[in-house]
């Protein structure tokens, strides 16, 4: 296979990870709660497999029409599914950017010693996830359930339990008897026995517990059941509280909330474009050992000053 074909070949993958990407986006987004993370997973190994082919691309191609051909299609194939005139600003953002990065890493490819991958590839990559980023985001903006504006789904149940109780010591710290998993009567009997010197009789305990709640409902709008964990209250308080402050710029929450799903994702991304260059370094090495690609000597001309 000649290496236009062999380029024209890559290129082509390129596009077909980058109709993959942006079909797992298109399916998650509508449903877009943390329930369903199979669908997450899918989305992020698309991700993961769109970078490393736009990586093996920004090294391998040296057809710039062709790589510009190529990169065009990658990166308007998400307007099938998301007919938006903003999403295709963001998209030609990507494109633009894209090839903006692919030109920064071949010239820093052209001077870097043994040909390095890594800081090639930092040169483009970065950009490239920032912009995907934002074109995921915009298609939330429009696409996402009202559901995953919600508090709760924001911040579900199996993502607040491990960090109360990695805070548990902190706040064992200002209170000595809270244990997230003690229960509301438990903690409330502990803490009188605590200010009395003493353990509470039945009666005691069961009039401590009520007095309690009913405190708590007048200062938080929260009344606890006696059964309830003390994780659980903290949640319930924690939920209410966001809610309240969500109310109050509920106009802007959706664009808040597109605003804060471009950054994490940019945040993720970070992740995910390391791996993209690690799976690019061993991909290559592969292809070499197989006699697929070859190594290419560049002579560089280096001009250092001195006096005549």
């Amino acid at each position: 296979m000649k290496t236009p074909a062999k380029e024209a070949t890559l290129l082509t993958l390129l596009v077909l990870s980058s109709g993959l990407l942006w079909l797992s986006i298109s399916t998650l987004l509508p449903r877009l709660l943390w329930d369903n993370m199979n669908l997450i997973w899918s989305a992020i190994a698309a991700t993961i497999a769109f970078l490393t082919m736009w990586g093996l691309s920004v090294i391998l191609v040296d057809k710039i029409y062709l790589m510009l051909v190529g990169w065009a299609f990658a990166s308007y194939i998400g307007v099938i599914w998301h007919q938006t005139h903003f999403f295709i600003v963001v998209a030609t953002a990507l494109f633009c950017f894209g090839m903006l990065g692919m030109f920064r890493a071949k010239y820093q490819m052209e001077r870097t010693l043994e040909g390095g991958v890594a800081r090639s590839l930092r040169k483009c990559l970065p950009l490239t996830t920032t912009f995907l980023a934002a074109a995921i985001a915009t298609a939330a903006f429009t696409v996402a359930p009202k559901q995953s504006l919600e508090v709760e789904a924001l911040i579900p149940r199996w993502l607040f339990d491990p960090i109360i109780e990695t805070l548990d010591p902190v706040i064992r710290g200002i209170d000595g008897v809270f244990d997230s998993n003690l229960l509301f009567s438990d903690y409330v009997a502990k803490k009188a026995s605590a200010e009395l010197g003493r353990e509470l009789t039945a009666n005691e305990r069961t009039l401590a517990t009520r007095e309690s709640a009913k405190i708590l409902k007048e200062r938080i709008g929260v009344e606890p059941g006696a059964d309830q964990k003390m994780g659980d209250i903290i949640y319930i308080v924690g939920i209410n509280f966001m809610r309240a402050q969500a109310g109050r710029f509920q106009g802007v929450f959706p664009i808040a909330y597109a605003v804060g799903f471009f950054v994490t994702l940019r945040f993720f991304g970070i992740l995910l474009y390391w791996i993209a260059i690690m799976i690019v370094s061993m991909v290559l090495r592969i292809l070499r050992r197989f006699g697929i690609i070859g190594v290419r000597t560049i002579p560089a001309n280096i001009f250092v000053y001195s006096f005549f």
